[in-house]
């Protein structure tokens, strides 16, 4: 093969790959569309997606904290409740005046933050909460009864925190609940010298369990409807006779006030 012949043979071979890199249309293969079955492509030329399937879990994003702020609960969500002490934000009893421990449950199934507290048949909770600095309060609680049951296994009321007198009984917003399975009790009083309470009843069956949460006292700034024109239902005899004995227990165990001062130690 001569020189001469060289520069020919080049230009061959480069118009060969020029040939074999394009298509008929001009457009590059790297861009072309893949053609898909026409026996299983939709309406648009591509195959539909497989089926997933049952969804397996649900990812939501919770606020560890609680909220709203200026909740005059010490911990309406339970986010901050250690079950069994004395000092925890929420009370429990038993039917028979003693303190029982508090079930918590976590996850999905509480309607807000990280936990939520388990109302168990013929337990009393009481959470303590402070009154507002100048108005009235007006108190909201969610709870979730067992399938099947009616809002109404579950009752809401206000309490004097000093006297453990009924202040008022939280309406509740319907008597079913809601598509997500949660009640609505709501209320409002006028203005308190002393802290106010919320004790929770219930009239659950033996082995029924109940969840509560986002409990809320907010200072009434006068828009909300249900405002208590009268203390409501009052407390029947036996529940009266279990908040009596609520109040004593809380009397003799729980801190109120300062902590006493301890003694310094002598540093020698």
């Amino acid at each position: 093969m001569t020189t001469a012949r060289l520069p020919s043979l080049f230009a061959a071979l480069a118009a060969l790959v020029a040939l074999a890199c394009t298509s008929e249309s001009g457009t590059s293969p790297l861009t072309t569309a893949t053609t898909t079955d026409p026996g299983t492509a939709g309406a648009g030329g591509t195959a539909p997606l497989p089926d997933a399937g049952a969804r397996v879990r649900t990812v939501e994003m919770r606020d560890p904290f609680g909220g709203p702020t200026g909740n005059l609960l010490f911990d309406g969500d339970f986010d901050l409740t250690t079950p069994g002490l004395s000092q925890a934000p929420w009370y429990a009893q038993a039917s028979d005046g003693s303190q029982v421990e508090l079930r918590l449950e976590t996850g999905g199934l509480c309607r807000t933050g990280l936990r939520c507290g388990v109302v168990e048949s013929k337990v009393l909770l009481i959470g303590f909460g402070v009154a507002a600095a100048a108005s009235g309060v007006a108190a909201e609680v969610w709870a979730r009864p067992p399938a099947g049951k009616p809002c109404k296994v579950v009752q809401a009321r206000l309490l004097n925190g000093q006297t453990f007198s009924n202040l008022g009984f939280l309406a509740r917003v319907s008597e079913e609940p809601g598509p997500d399975g949660w009640c609505l009790y709501r209320g409002a009083v006028k203005q308190q010298k002393m802290s106010v309470y919320l004790a929770l009843n219930n009239t659950l069956a033996a082995g029924e369990t109940a969840l509560v949460d986002s409990a809320t006292l907010l200072p009434d700034d006068g828009t909300h409807a249900l405002a208590f024109q009268s203390p409501g239902e009052p407390p029947s005899g036996e529940e009266q006779a279990r908040l009596e004995a609520a109040r004593v227990w809380l009397e003799g165990h729980r801190l109120y006030g300062a902590p006493p001062a301890r003694p310094r130690r002598d540093p020698r």
